[in-house]
């Protein structure tokens, strides 16, 4: 691997990740208000789908119950400051908390399964955690939900009110930023590697709607003339010829970009 080229690309990739949130944060200004709570949803679905993006684009596994998790996030946020009396900045945190927690359990039971199984058990387990939320709807608010109204987000001398259009878009701007920042430092470590191993799976590969019979490996083959030749006079021909006094070593190939 060339660590130069490699670096230079990872450099770009990151380059290029800054300019999306950098045109997004000078967007706001030539938008009027209302575009910015729009904007703001589409920002939110957004981070939503960078994390799918993880599960299905880098590793290869198609979810039917992503949304579970973006739903659990929801509603530890929300429920802990309607219920609970939690301020914005404990509620998000309680919202990440309880998407990791039930990542981590949906995990355990969705790992041991692979091909059309894990397609299944993923819809089961959102179909479990929608039909959960009509159950405890005095809770939850059921498919109708709950809207939290006069929230603040308390910052050092200065409290910002969530209902402004603005503050809206900063906040999922941040939310998106963080993600795609994440996302990315994540592909790039060795853990990302892993997932992006686990994509070369053939029969999840099939589950897509992939041929795979029309798909076929060839390796590397070489010619007898490319083997290591012995005669020490057609040898020191060609040392004459190239004027070669020293040992050396042959690099056939090239540089690209698109390479490792």
């Amino acid at each position: 691997r060339s660590y130069g080229v490699s670096g230079q690309h990872s450099g770009r990739v990151l380059l290029l990740h800054l300019a999306v949130v950098g045109l997004l944060a000078a967007l706001q200004f030539l938008l009027p208000p209302f575009h910015h709570g729009m904007l703001a949803r589409v920002m939110v679905l957004a981070a939503y789908a960078v994390g799918y993006n993880v599960l299905l684009g880098y590793t290869g596994l198609m979810s039917l119950g992503h949304a579970m998790f973006f739903a659990a996030g929801m509603y530890g946020t929300a429920l802990t400051i309607h219920h609970l009396g939690f301020g914005v900045a404990a509620g998000f945190l309680a919202g990440a908390v309880t998407g990791l927690a039930v990542a981590a359990v949906v995990g355990l039971l969705t790992l041991r399964t692979t091909g059309p199984a894990f397609l299944i058990v993923t819809m089961m387990l959102a179909q479990s955690f929608y039909l959960a939320t009509l159950y405890w709807n005095g809770v939850t608010g059921g498919d109708q939900g709950f809207i939290l109204t006069g929230l603040h987000l308390d910052l050092p001398g200065r409290r910002l009110a969530l209902a402004e259009p603005t503050v809206k878009y900063n906040l999922a701007l941040a939310i998106l930023g963080a993600c795609l920042l994440a996302s990315l430092w994540l592909t790039r470590s060795p853990v990302g590697r892993v997932l992006v191993a686990m994509r070369g799976n053939e029969e999840r590969t099939r589950l897509l709607g992939v041929p795979t019979e029309k798909v076929c490996v060839i390796h590397h083959g070489k010619d007898e003339r490319f083997t290591p030749h012995r005669d020490e006079s057609r040898l020191g021909k060609l040392r004459t010829k190239y004027g070669i006094t020293k040992k050396v070593i042959l690099f056939v190939g090239g540089i690209d970009l698109r390479k490792n």
